[in-house]
């Protein structure tokens, strides 16, 4: 039976609910989707899909600003109606995860970002060379008629297949209030590009898992380990296949490891036992800092706004970032604190907030910023240490 009958099925969208429940959204977002499952708000456009009379609409084209970068990340956007439905439908093809080869990591139940570090530290690697390599705008890039054509016959389910070709052929897209066509791959931000994402390369990943290679991909992220040798026949051999897939590398981030040396993947370091946050994640939270410091400074003074508004402004977007709980976007609370086994890069980022936010008060970066902006004035305005809370996290997880 069709996984689309499926979408019809009231227990399986309370087992989506009971899922959702248990994952890091918070209390308001899990109230939305009760609202929509237990009122059975989907009926109307799942009895239209699964009578194959139901179209979805053109989706919106949002650019995204890249963290510590000028560059913008594209994604795109559907009602919500029929985005809780996507997500639904991804839910229940988790059942197509024997699919995939183990090595890959990205959008799987029981697996993730914290189970890919620990694979590849249990493997050895810092005996190895490593090549590491990111692939340009794959999500948005990843020709359709390649995608296509084995999916039919992998998913082996009519009307599954049919509803996903009808999003991903459609080159229509709303930007700024315009109709406009355009090529958008698997179109990132969609929840089943997801799963295509992951199907897409599944053949590359079966390709090192059978020649029993050290080798991890989480999306469009992609890092092998092996002798000098042959790390540079597996640097030709991912470059060939993905040229042939009609995928681009991004040069910027393709880069070579020697043994021993610290190597940086998902956001994480790893070198001689302990994994850290990466010094490009750091550089580029510190970016984020600085600028939404200065702006907030800004607004403070335009608006003749209390020092204390400041701070309190600048902790609600920091605390959300670091310990919110998000639909699609993981905090650093549920990324970074599960995996790391040191307080060093913490600490470092630590600082660093709490200079800005004694320029935010103060306009200057001197040592009289202490007096005129103590800490327990950043605490009563909200701030929480990185350092603090990595510590009350791992507390909380040894009496679990």
């Amino acid at each position: 039976m069709s996984v689309i009958y499926s979408l019809a099925n009231d227990q399986l969208w309370h087992n989506f609910l009971e899922h959702k429940k248990e994952s890091v959204l918070t209390s308001k977002i899990i109230k939305q989707y009760e609202k929509y499952i237990l009122n059975k708000e989907y009926t109307e456009i799942v009895t239209k899909i699964i009578n194959e009379d139901y179209s979805f609409s053109i989706p919106r084209k949002v650019s995204i600003n890249k963290v510590g970068k000028n560059k913008k990340r594209v994604v795109y956007l559907y009602s919500k109606e029929e985005t809780y439905i996507l997500k639904m439908l991804v839910f229940l093809m988790y059942k197509y995860d024997y699919l995939f080869a183990p090595n890959l990591y990205s959008f799987r139940q029981k697996s993730g970002a914290k189970k890919a570090i620990f694979d590849l530290i249990r493997s050895n690697i810092k005996s190895k060379h490593a090549y590491k390599v990111d692939i340009k705008n794959y999500f948005n890039s990843i020709p359709i008629e390649k995608l296509l054509y084995p999916l039919e016959n992998d998913l082996n389910d009519y009307k599954l297949y049919n509803l996903i070709k009808q999003l991903v052929i459609n080159n229509k897209v709303e930007e700024n209030g315009n109709i406009i066509e355009e090529e958008k791959g698997i179109m990132a931000g969609v929840p089943i590009s997801s799963f295509l994402a992951n199907y897409y390369l599944k053949d590359l990943d079966y390709y090192f898992h059978y020649n029993k290679i050290t080798y991890c991909r989480y999306a469009d992220d992609i890092i092998v380990f092996d002798s000098e040798e042959n790390i540079k026949k597996h640097q030709e051999y991912i470059k060939s296949y993905l040229d042939n897939m009609g995928l681009a590398i991004n040069k910027e981030k393709e880069y070579f490891y020697n043994p021993g040396e610290k190597v940086e993947f998902l956001g994480f370091s790893y070198e001689n036992g302990i994994i850290d946050l990466s010094e490009n994640s750091v550089k580029k939270i510190k970016g984020k800092i600085r600028r939404k410091a200065k702006s907030v400074r800004r607004w403070m003074l335009k608006n003749d706004k209390p020092i204390e508004a400041g701070l309190l402004t600048m902790n609600k977007i920091f605390n959300r970032k670091f310990y919110g709980k998000e639909d699609d976007d993981l905090s650093w609370k549920y990324w970074f604190f599960p995996t790391i086994n040191t307080d060093k890069s913490l600490k470092v980022v630590d600082c660093y907030m709490q200079e800005w936010q004694r320029y935010i008060a103060t306009g200057k970066h001197n040592k009289k910023n202490f007096q005129k902006a103590p800490y327990e004035l950043l605490k009563k305005c909200n701030y929480k240490s990185l350092v603090n809370e990595y510590y009350k996290n791992k507390e909380a997880q040894t009496k679990i």
